[in-house]
């Protein structure tokens, strides 16, 4: 691995990437400057030295430097190839790799992007392609096309072996699909079983490309596994968990896009969010990392441990409020849990009474609950949970030093009561200050830095004529 990390590796990136730069404005080649003769074949190569790093980081247990590898190794293979996977076969089988190595490491944007529309490559690659896209329909006729046809006649034993291996995908991914829906643990223990028989054949074959398609795929199918809602909601719910979260998990499979599993950022902060006996916490992850959901699943366990208890979610603008209405509307109305908005500014009325009294779930911009608290203390008795959103707003200005006392109020409240508090924000820099105000405790906190999507600053200029971007560091 040293000897890849050199500075003489580290120009041949660096010239992919600028060579990435102009095929992609349509450069005419022999305008381009002089790279490093076969450049595209020697960072391949490189690329493929971090993949088996990654790979095998991973499946020793050292998880994050894995993912750092595959990260790398999936950036070089889309430098490289990505803009002439459309003209060059073995460039749309880089770009696959390199796709699944992105999702593998959860970078889920990128590996959609990379993907492009490369799944005609192959029957593998549109199988893999639409199950990367969670693209459920699409993605059983493709299965249908391989299951259930009949086998073909081979002329060579080449043949046979990428039918063989083709169906293996197949079959892998198609137990996965299943698992999605019933929770059967079995399902992937055979999947990967499966996937296993596929790297044995690809590698008595010396078919390299599918060596590394189903090791891949392996790892995919274990990261699906560890985050499978199936895996980990349950625990929190006592024995009948699974029986609790089926209907849940089964609407959720069925939604679209469907969703299945948890990112990493969202099962790091369970043990917290999904805990009845702590005063609650703070929840801090990065934009779109995934806090609304982790906020559903803390409803949904209070509303299971008591059918009789409400929830007030606190919203700061009505924009949000709405989004969040709409959300829930899909995800926890169909279980029976009835969510209202109220709307309005700060008065409380008759109408607005009898949507908390029928209600579950009440979504309110504060200064509105702060109305319903006034002109109607008795209905915050069966309040168990309060979810803060946007929970940074807090005293630099007028309006949000009138919200920090409103949810010192809260606080005060929720001891009185027994009501947790979880607080939602993706940027906190004294998170364990808020911590110790919310939970009581500076381990009342979950923090992570992960994203599904790569991020990038710079400035936008407008010379007049035209824009451009002077980008303002690495990506991160």
């Amino acid at each position: 691995m040293q000897s890849i990390r050199s500075s003489h590796i580290r120009n041949l990136i660096a010239q992919s990437k600028a060579k990435q730069v102009l095929r992609e404005v349509h450069e005419i080649p022999s305008n381009f400057p002089k790279f490093t003769l076969d450049l595209d074949d020697r960072v391949t190569f490189v690329a493929y030295g971090l993949l088996a790093a990654g790979c095998s980081l991973i499946e020793k247990g050292e998880t994050a430097e894995g993912y750092k590898e595959l990260h790398e190794a999936a950036d070089i293979l889309e430098s490289a190839h990505r803009t002439e996977a459309s003209e060059r076969p073995e460039s749309a089988l880089h770009c696959l790799i390199g796709a699944m190595a992105f999702y593998a490491c959860g970078q889920y944007s990128r590996a959609f992007v990379l993907i492009g529309n490369i799944e005609e490559l192959t029957p593998t690659a549109g199988i893999i392609a639409s199950f990367l896209r969670k693209d459920i329909p699409r993605l059983i006729n493709k299965l249908n096309d391989v299951l259930l046809s009949q086998a073909p006649t081979f002329d060579e034993l080449g043949q046979f072996d990428d039918w063989a291996l083709t169906i293996c995908v197949a079959r892998s991914i198609a137990l996965a699909t299943e698992h999605a829906i019933s929770g059967q643990p079995e399902l992937l223990a055979n999947a990967d079983a499966t996937l296993q028989d596929a790297m044995t054949i690809s590698d008595a074959a010396q078919h390299p490309a599918f060596w590394w398609l189903t090791r891949l795929l392996r790892l995919m199918l274990k990261n699906y596994g560890n985050g499978s809602l199936w895996s980990v909601l349950p625990p929190f719910l006592g024995p009948d968990g699974k029986t609790k979260v089926d209907s849940y998990v089964k609407l959720l499979a069925f939604q679209k896009p469907p969703i299945t599993q948890l990112w990493q950022s969202q099962t790091a902060a369970l043990h917290l969010a999904l805990n009845m006996q702590n005063q609650g916490g703070v929840v801090n992850l990065r934009t779109s990392a995934g806090k609304t959901r982790v906020a559903e699943l803390a409803i949904l366990c209070t509303l299971k441990a008591d059918p009789s208890s409400k929830v007030l979610y606190l919203a700061p603008f009505r924009s949000l409020a709405f989004e969040i209405e709409r959300t829930f509307s899909r995800t926890l109305s169909p279980l029976g849990y009835s969510v209202s908005h109220l709307y309005g500014g700060s008065r409380f009325s008759g109408v607005d009474r009898e949507l908390v009294n029928e209600g579950h779930i009440t979504i309110a911009t504060p200064e509105k609950a702060k109305a319903m608290l006034r002109a109607a203390p008795d209905l915050f008795d069966s309040v168990k949970l309060i979810v803060i959103d946007e929970g940074h707003l807090l005293g630099d200005n007028e309006r949000n030093i009138r919200n920090e006392l409103f949810l010192e109020h809260l606080r005060l409240l929720a001891r009185q009561h027994g009501t947790r508090i979880l607080l939602l924000s993706a940027v906190l820099p004294n998170a364990t200050d808020l911590a110790v105000w919310i939970g009581s405790d500076p381990n009342a906190l979950t923090t992570s830095d992960w994203k599904p999507s790569a991020e990038r600053f710079g400035t936008l200029r407008w010379s007049g004529r035209g824009v451009s971007i002077e980008w303002l560091g690495e990506e991160r």
